[in-house]
């Protein structure tokens, strides 16, 4: 009778696994592949007052690795103002923001899996509208498409002014 309680035990187990985040009144979660691996990993923002995006390794078991931070100063007032796409096409997911505080496109590159770089503004003094990636003409980059309600525009950005020439074409 134990051992048939055990397997009901096994059955009904529910994963529980805390992971220390900073106190505040706002947390985003992204679910999404980080790595070339098949595991989700967690994508985190933490608001006001620390403003900090993570991320944390999937293990696979329904638990993550410790979170490592990639953003010590971000403010994102929207969760649709994160993006998960891998802009360079590098086979790694990165992570590209419309920042509040300084106005900006932000491409944090993903340099190895779980790691990113400190940034790359693909975009100045731009806050009023949303923002989305893609090989929009066909040429083998992802382009860069804002808009801007208040002032009636869609702007389009071709890839390859700011991730160079396609593969194909050198």
């Amino acid at each position: 009778m134990a051992l048939g309680d055990s397997a009901l035990t096994m059955l009904h187990r529910i994963v529980v696994q805390d992971l220390r985040l900073p106190e505040t009144n706002t947390v985003d979660l992204w679910l999404t592949h980080l790595s070339r691996s098949d595991t989700l990993d967690l994508v985190f923002y933490a608001g006001a007052p620390f403003n900090q995006l993570w991320c944390a390794r999937g293990k696979g078991d329904s638990a993550f690795a410790n979170p490592s931070l990639i953003a010590p100063h971000l403010i994102l007032s929207e969760r649709n103002q994160l993006k998960i796409v891998d802009v360079d096409q590098d086979g790694r997911n990165d992570i590209v923001v419309q920042s509040g505080d300084d106005q900006a496109i932000i491409w944090f590159r993903a340099v190895g899996d779980y790691a990113f770089d400190s940034g790359t503004k693909l975009s100045d003094g731009y806050t009023d509208g949303h923002f989305a990636i893609g090989d929009i003409d066909g040429d083998g980059r992802n382009d860069l498409i804002l808009t801007s309600p208040h002032d009636g525009f869609v702007k389009i950005v071709n890839g390859s002014l700011w991730l160079g020439r396609p593969k194909a074409d050198k």
